[in-house]
């Protein structure tokens, strides 16, 4: 009876530190937020975030996306045959066409298939690693980085959709058939350009985390090695520590760090 009580409390206690593993802060979720909703709407979203949670695409996303594929296909036949009807007396504009639509439709359904169908539970343990990284370097007690993304991100999806909708009202002008060619190409064009700069706030985290490591490790060196051959060996970051001055004095004890070091011999 006492054992499987202590199995139970074990299981209980495992299962809650599993959770809290997993449950992401509202700031750092909400920091791809804007992204993460646009490619939503795209059916590209890796994957679904909510309630301080990423998994994988739900049943009714996956779905969702088929459908979006066997429609953008389509379409895109159906605007084929259209200038193939039109433009019939130019033998070089059907296979042109042909051959473009061909490419674009085939590096789209390539990106549907890979951000959709592929890998995506590594796609939620890595967005869990990001924060780990975070709670690791204490980033997550600051969090002024994670609302300027989110600002950044704002105003790129502001300004994107703004040229398209500019573009297709200037395409609605000139008949349906240019609407429909123009408005498939923007789409297929906007998941690209979004998955794009989904990967640039992945480099821009880690390029910012690495120069926040670069700052800690000039801070402490130069207080155990008090020359100037470090400012000439280590990039000058100082503006940078200017930024975080307050937060490093205030979550850093650089004593541990010493420790930490020594111990792994450096």
């Amino acid at each position: 009876m006492l054992d499987s009580e202590i199995k139970t409390k074990k299981n209980n206690t495992c299962s809650a530190e599993y959770l809290s593993n997993d449950i992401l802060d509202e700031d750092f979720l909400s920091s791809f937020a804007p992204i993460r909703c646009v490619q939503l709407i795209l059916g590209t979203c890796r994957v679904d975030g909510r309630d301080r949670f990423v998994t994988p695409p739900t049943l009714y996303q996956r779905l969702y996306s088929m459908i979006l594929i066997i429609l953008i296909c389509s379409v895109q036949f159906r605007i084929i045959y259209i200038y193939n009807q039109k433009y019939n007396d130019y033998r070089y504009v059907f296979p042109i066409a042909f051959t473009l639509s061909f490419c674009m439709i085939s590096m789209y359904l390539a990106n549907m298939i890979h951000v959709r169908f592929y890998g995506y539970k590594d796609n939620v343990k890595f967005y869990v690693i990001m924060q780990e990284l975070d709670h690791l370097l204490k980033m997550n007690q600051k969090n002024i980085i994670n609302q300027n993304m989110y600002k950044l991100n704002v105003f790129t999806i502001i300004f994107i959709l703004s040229i398209y909708m500019i573009a297709l009202v200037i395409a609605s002008t000139q008949g349906l058939s240019a609407l429909m060619t123009l408005g498939i190409t923007l789409y297929i064009d906007a998941s690209f350009v979004f998955e794009t700069n989904h990967c640039s706030n992945i480099m821009a985290y880690f390029a910012l985390r690495v120069c926040f490591v670069n700052c800690i490790i000039t801070k402490y060196l130069r207080e155990i090695v008090k020359n100037e051959v470090i400012d000439r060996i280590i990039p000058n970051y100082e503006s940078f520590i200017r930024l975080f001055k307050e937060f490093e004095d205030k979550y850093y004890d650089y004593r541990y760090i010493s420790t930490l070091f020594e111990n792994h011999g450096v």
